[in-house]
């Protein structure tokens, strides 16, 4: 009977296992389109990255190649303008406009993306805000001796402003993003941040934008994948499975679905001193 017991426990056990059939993984993959795109004072040029992820344990992305960017704006008496639709294609998916673009505060302006496979794109409207500048750079030291470093300037009032900070520190950069919730409409507005200079000289350049929300939020998202991937900002690794939310402003037409990625435009001042 105790045999007879052991007989009954195993087979349903052996039925369930014979039933069960493995689904690959790579068959379930859906390839994520990665556009990033940028219209900035400092470069002139429009520039745009289009590629596609490979599969679901891959982190190389293929370029897209014969893509049609068009560049438009929308002037302040609401007329939808032309900029440009002349780009040239470099390697893996990237093109730049041919010919300098002179954005203008208070005008919007979006890209439009159209495939080989007739798929399109298109950005949502950005408003080039205008230029902030840093009015000052100031520096302390602590007991550990590390150094702090504070970006002053006037945050404009009446408006949600979002700011991205490109620091040097010598030949070593830091980037830092953030609102103005805190200091909202204060002329004296700051962005502080952390190094240890080990008792040397610094040159500090520093480049201020004024971007607008989904730059913002995309590159808040952004810190967080690096986070997870140990400080790692490389293309390949932010945009590796498992995804975080990179969703940006950037709209597949025929399903209305935002891509992964972000068009900005914004204007960049530029600042530096030794200490």
């Amino acid at each position: 009977m105790k045999h007879l017991k052991i007989v009954l426990l195993i087979l349903p056990c052996i039925l369930l296992t014979q039933c069960v059939n493995e689904i690959p993984l790579e068959d379930n993959f859906e390839a994520e389109m990665v556009i990033v795109g940028r219209l900035l004072n400092d470069a002139n040029h429009c520039e745009v990255r289009i590629q596609e992820s490979v599969s679901l344990f891959n982190t190389d992305f293929n370029g897209i190649e014969n893509a049609v960017i068009s560049v438009f704006s929308e002037n302040t008496n609401g007329d939808v303008l032309l900029i440009t639709n002349a780009f040239s294609e470099g390697v893996n998916g990237h093109y730049t406009s041919n010919l300098p673009i002179n954005a203008v505060t208070g005008y919007y302006y979006w890209i439009e993306i159209l495939l080989d496979d007739e798929r399109s794109f298109v950005s949502e409207k950005t408003l080039l805000k205008p230029i902030v500048a840093i009015n000052s750079i100031t520096k302390r030291i602590d007991i550990d001796n590390y150094s702090f470093y504070d970006f002053i300037f006037e945050d404009p009032a009446e408006d949600n402003n979002f700011y991205l900070l490109h620091v040097l520190f010598n030949e070593e950069l830091t980037t830092e993003i953030s609102s103005d919730v805190v200091f909202n409409g204060s002329q004296t507005a700051s962005i502080e941040l952390q190094n240890y200079d080990y008792n040397r000289t610094v040159l500090v350049s520093a480049k201020l934008q004024n971007i607008n929300y989904f730059t913002y939020q995309y590159h808040l998202n952004l810190r967080s994948q690096s986070n997870s991937n140990n400080g790692d900002f490389s293309f390949e690794l932010l945009f590796a499975p498992p995804f975080v939310n990179l969703l940006g402003n950037i709209i597949e037409k025929n399903t209305n679905r935002r891509v992964l990625g972000v068009f900005t435009v914004a204007y960049t001042f530029e600042m530096s001193e030794t200490f």
